[in-house]
């Protein structure tokens, strides 16, 4: 990796650690003030059906919508893809979500629940990414088109996001497993909501492992075992067992070849 590349990848993982550090924050901020929990109720609404866009219209919606087009369009005045990427990131440093454009077309009332409903969403298909190297829109797409074992995706889904369950296609899913009285696939449900499904060992902190790889390889557009475990050592990343190349030869061949993971397998 060169400089630039490595200078993306510094800023990128120091927004991937704030933006877990502000959902503790806000998680427990949450469960300690009911005026708050209160307020958010009010304003909260299902964010699912979002799962059934493709994952570029929900982030090209998500830009917008929180008023970040303006910094993609300045960004795009440069012209080598690192320079692109490093104009963006030094724009976000001062960017605060902005919705008064959203405002003036729905509402006050109604822009902070719709921005509300695509943070959730976000939040959740970045999780999604970490553990299953995917997005739940991109899963989504997989159930719709009916790739191998697409069922086992919805519980895999259902297990990042249990909200996911009120999206329209796995609601049909759901209604069709209760009218068969399925019990094989009503089981497995209840377990996903719980987050006990897909079965297999699943170590929580590869989750940012998996995240800097997915990163790594939209910054650069490659990816290789040299240019990862240089990333890992950098960032203090950690891989499965003693062997830390070995174990990113491991996920980078399983990455490439199975595009989806389910039967309870680990994606590490």
């Amino acid at each position: 990796m060169d400089e630039k590349e490595i200078n993306i990848l510094d800023q990128l993982h120091d927004l991937l650690k704030d933006g877990k550090k502000e959902e503790r924050e806000f998680f427990d901020l949450l469960a300690l003030n009911p005026e708050g929990r209160a307020k958010l109720e009010s304003k909260l609404e299902s964010w699912a059906e979002l799962y059934s866009l493709t994952f570029l219209e929900f982030m090209a919606l998500f830009v917008v919508i929180s008023g970040a087009s303006s910094l993609i369009e300045q960004a795009n005045q440069h012209e080598s893809r690192s320079d692109i990427q490093l104009a963006f990131l030094e724009q976000m440093e001062s960017f605060d979500i902005s919705l008064s454009s959203l405002s003036e077309a729905l509402g006050e009332d109604e822009a902070t629940a719709c921005m509300m409903q695509f943070v959730f969403a976000l939040q959740h298909n970045m999780k999604a990414i970490a553990r299953r190297n995917r997005s739940i829109n991109t899963m989504l797409e997989q159930i719709r088109n009916r790739v191998d074992n697409y069922e086992e995706i919805i519980f895999e889904a259902i297990a990042i996001d249990p909200a996911v369950v009120s999206n329209s296609e796995i609601a049909n899913f759901i209604a069709l497993w209760v009218v068969e009285q399925n019990t094989d696939r009503l089981t497995k449900l209840s377990k996903a909501i719980i987050g006990k499904y897909p079965i297999g060992k699943r170590i929580v902190g590869l989750d940012d492992m998996r995240m800097m790889i997915a990163v790594q390889e939209e910054v650069t557009g490659n990816l290789d075992a040299e240019s990862v475990y240089e990333m890992s050592i950098l960032f203090n990343l950690i891989a499965e067992g003693n062997d830390l190349e070995a174990a990113i030869r491991k996920h980078l061949q399983r990455r490439k070849h199975d595009t989806r993971t389910s039967n309870g397998q680990s994606t590490s």
